[in-house]
């Protein structure tokens, strides 16, 4: 099926709100235990929607959200039929990613229920290949439901960049010991002055992570208000951010400027995450580090991927053609 591919503007809030919401097979909402129970779109209020998928699951959500990524400078898309109706959209955030190099990380990708299988989403692919190489990007990547890992293979994602496995466990309270981290400073200029591996909580590419912090919705940003902080003694910039599927429990991410055993950050995010009154700290840890998980009396979910693809014409430092996997220098945003 022919399309032609566009960046979104605010005002495709309401079409790409519809492309989205046409993917959702079951509506839910949090039980006071966090626990999901059936209910229909109707019946959902613009919070509840939020929980089953996100700002696009509400027209005016999707509509603030969008803004948002065009004010990061990040590339909302979206393919267009020949009668003008918004059919599919992908999200990319581009920026260096100290393991990959400059990356164009997928972010979201669907495409309306009645038009799959028309070559939408290959098309949708093959613009943000495009656009990326344009951008001097050395790498795609992509954080795919286990589904949608062929479709991503045949766009030429073919590499498992790292597998991460998501853990839960018991947040405690600060323990009170010689040298204990302290939270220090907003953390908002720390990625240009000192660029940091993503060790914790890695669904996508650092930088992806680090600018998408910006995107919650104003009318949720109490409820879901962040801590943010450099922990010194190891160089740990962290986030604990509410879960909006539970007032106790919060999603932690770690970045480092140096080798961190999973352990001793997972026991500080704990701690702080005790401090703030969380009873759960829920994240990801790599595949190996598992076992450190549950030392600490965590309760292991789920494994996810990251994969990824070169882009021809790259270049490492050493003169070859770059890898998904090879380390690059990390400069500024690549341009676009």
């Amino acid at each position: 099926m022919p399309v032609r591919i566009r960046t979104a503007s605010p005002e495709d809030g309401p079409a790409v709100s519809r492309v989205h919401a046409s993917t959702v097979d079951h509506w839910w909402r949090a039980a006071p235990d966090g626990e999901p129970v059936s209910a229909s779109f109707d019946e959902l209020t613009d919070f509840e929607r939020f929980q089953t998928g996100g700002p696009w699951m509400d027209a005016g959500l999707c509509q603030e959200h969008l803004a948002q990524v065009l004010e990061s400078g990040q590339w909302p898309l979206v393919a267009v039929d020949p009668s003008g109706r918004v059919v599919g959209e992908v999200e990319v955030v581009v920026g260096p990613d100290p393991d990959w190099g400059p990356t164009a990380h997928v972010d979201v990708l669907a495409v309306e229920r009645g038009f799959q299988g028309r070559g939408i989403g290959a098309a949708l692919m093959e613009d943000v290949r495009s656009r990326a190489l344009r951008a001097n990007c050395a790498t795609i990547s992509t954080n795919p439901e286990e589904a949608a890992v062929g479709f991503y293979r045949k766009c030429g994602l073919t590499r498992v960049l790292c597998r991460q496995v998501a853990i839960r466990l018991p947040a405690r309270g600060p323990v009170r010991r010689s040298g204990a981290p302290v939270p220090r400073a907003r953390i908002d200029e720390l990625w240009s002055a000192s660029p940091r591996r993503l060790a914790l909580g890695r669904f996508h590419p650092s930088y992806a992570t680090w600018i998408k912090r910006a995107w919650t919705p104003a009318a949720f940003a109490d409820r879901l208000a962040p801590e943010e902080g450099l922990l010194e003694e190891s160089g740990t910039v962290y986030r604990l951010r509410p879960s909006p599927l539970g007032a106790r429990r919060c999603s932690a991410y770690a970045w480092v400027d140096r080798p961190a055993k999973a352990s001793a950050l997972l026991r500080d995010l704990g701690e702080r995450a005790g401090a703030r009154g969380f009873d759960t700290l829920e994240t990801t840890v790599d595949v190996g580090d598992r076992e450190e998980g549950r030392l600490l009396g965590g309760r292991i979910g789920e494994e996810t991927i990251l994969i990824g693809g070169a882009l021809p014409g790259t270049r490492r430092r050493d003169g070859g053609p770059a890898r998904p996997g090879d380390r690059e220098p990390v400069g500024p945003r690549a341009a676009r």
